[in-house]
């Protein structure tokens, strides 16, 4: 495996992105940056919701390039709904010449999903069940539940180079199996 690493996870909530996050960085010695600790803070610190999501992956970018310029392995934990994550991704990895891998966690049990975030203790940014937002949510949402979840998948920006799509509803040390097979060929760039 490369000495520098940027793993880029993506995955809807509920779809075990932190929970493998924190799992790879233990095991690889990789600074976990969680979109959602971030956005939490910023909304209690009075940021209004608009402000809080965009800030918060702004954050993400200039910790992760920070850390990659001192030569610390970086894995990004946050879905990558945005097309500019996506390319941040790769350009900070580029840009520190660090081995870049996607990795996607799916989940299609909307049960499993379900069942995942209410046994969590949902930070201020993240949803406590599917058909329910965040706490600090302003606005509306036009379709719910099960539905958004799909669409959100639809919808997940994914690099053109070959990813990791990770099933988790297997169990955490297949998935972990999987992620350090794709992670071994890592001195191969896309």
């Amino acid at each position: 495996m490369c000495a520098l690493l940027l793993v880029q996870m993506s995955g809807c909530p509920g779809s075990g992105k932190s929970t493998l996050a924190r799992e790879i960085g233990r095991r690889t010695d990789a600074a976990v940056l969680d979109h959602d600790v971030i956005k939490s803070v910023l909304l209690r610190s009075g940021v209004d919701w608009e402000m809080a999501g965009p800030t918060a992956y702004r954050v993400l970018r200039a910790l992760g390039q920070s850390l990659l310029r001192q030569g610390q392995s970086v894995i990004l934990d946050s879905p990558c709904y945005y097309q500019e994550l996506l390319d941040a991704g790769l350009q900070m990895a580029a840009d520190a010449g660090a081995c870049y891998r996607y990795v996607e966690c799916v989940l299609e049990d909307v049960a499993e999903l379900s069942r995942r975030l209410q046994s969590r203790t949902a930070l201020p940014s993240q949803r406590p069940d599917i058909g329910i937002a965040p706490a600090g949510f302003v606005g509306t949402e036009v379709v719910s539940g099960a539905e958004l979840f799909q669409e959100w998948m639809r919808g997940m920006k994914r690099p053109a180079h070959p990813y990791l799509r990770v099933d988790t509803a297997l169990p955490l040390a297949d998935c972990l199996s999987e992620v350090f097979t794709f992670l071994q060929d890592c001195n191969r760039r896309p």
